[in-house]
């Protein structure tokens, strides 16, 4: 996708990357015990993956600018995980109203 004039992309392997950064700051500055993350727009969005898919011990955490919604999210990680099976990126919508159903289904939503 475009943002700006550069290209962007978007995947959950930036929160991966970012857990190779911090074992490393952990690992060779044992000196870094209070870290603390701060991400804006995408690297809000990597930041909160990383926080959420690890056990790490992060003093704090900064999510400047996430993204809005969490249909967004969704529809930008149908679109990746659809552009990368060679589907239609328009099935996204209908997609999404799959995930709607089975998260009211399993879920207690206002």
């Amino acid at each position: 996708s475009l943002v700006g004039s550069e290209m962007c992309i978007r995947d959950s392997n930036e929160s991966e990357d970012l857990g190779c950064v911090y074992d490393h700051l952990l690992q060779y500055y044992p000196q870094f015990h209070n870290i603390i993350l701060w991400g804006r727009s995408m690297g809000a969005a990597t930041a909160l993956l990383f926080a959420a898919r690890t056990q790490s011990q992060l003093t704090a955490l900064i999510a400047d600018s996430p993204y809005p919604t969490v249909k967004e999210i969704t529809i930008e990680y149908l679109k990746d995980q659809m552009a990368a099976r060679n589907l239609p990126q328009s099935m996204a919508k209908n997609v999404l109203e799959i995930v709607r159903a089975v998260s009211y289904t399993h879920l207690t939503l206002p």
